[in-house]
């Protein structure tokens, strides 16, 4: 799925991208949008990775002004841009193991990254900015998830998760080349969403 602007899908119609029961999916260079107005039942999640979805690689995508994204299993978020006050879930990962690389996130309303439900995450090159809860946190579940952040900004907000195993060696694939935090809120802003 590649170069797709969705926005503002009502919850009976459920997310304006759902992955269930697939492999090998790639999402790249999407656009995808709910609406601050509107109720948070209102509208359905922007992105969902569930029901056993695995290598899911979701690349150069902007989501943005709504709950944004849940997810199972494995997949990698590089090149991704949180911004325009998404509510929550940025992600929210349950069971999953999950590597996010290079990601900015902007003026969250709520929470970041939620770890929850014994979930392995490993965080690298990425940045927040102007987010007053927590960056990195576990909320939700009777079961913790696990982080390993290297190289993250968290501008001035906080990362509440106990440290995991995931390591870039440890993956199936070859490493992605990292931009350093220091990069992330001037690059990536301008290449995220539907720009091909």
């Amino acid at each position: 799925m590649r170069n797709l602007k969705i926005g503002q899908v009502l919850a009976d119609n459920g997310d304006a991208i759902g992955i269930d029961e697939s492999t090998n999916v790639w999402v790249d260079h999407c656009d995808l949008s709910g609406d601050l107005s509107a109720g948070k039942d209102d509208l359905d999640g922007l992105l969902d990775i569930t029901h056993a979805a695995e290598w899911v690689t979701v690349s150069n995508t902007y989501l943005h002004d709504h709950v944004s994204l849940d997810s199972s299993r494995h997949w990698i978020f590089i090149n991704g841009s949180f911004s325009g006050k998404p509510l929550c879930r940025a992600p929210s990962i349950r069971f999953g193991t999950v590597h996010i690389i290079n990601n900015y996130w902007d003026s969250l309303l709520g929470t970041g990254v939620n770890c929850r439900m014994d979930a392995q995450v490993l965080i690298q090159s990425s940045a927040f900015s102007n987010c007053p809860d927590e960056a990195i946190f576990f909320a939700d579940s009777d079961y913790t998830g696990y982080a390993v952040v290297d190289d993250v900004d968290l501008g001035g907000s906080t990362n509440s998760v106990p440290e995991g195993t995931l390591t870039a060696s440890s993956l199936p694939y070859d490493a992605i080349e990292a931009l350093g935090s220091a990069q992330i809120a001037a690059t990536i802003p301008e290449t995220a969403g539907q720009k091909l």
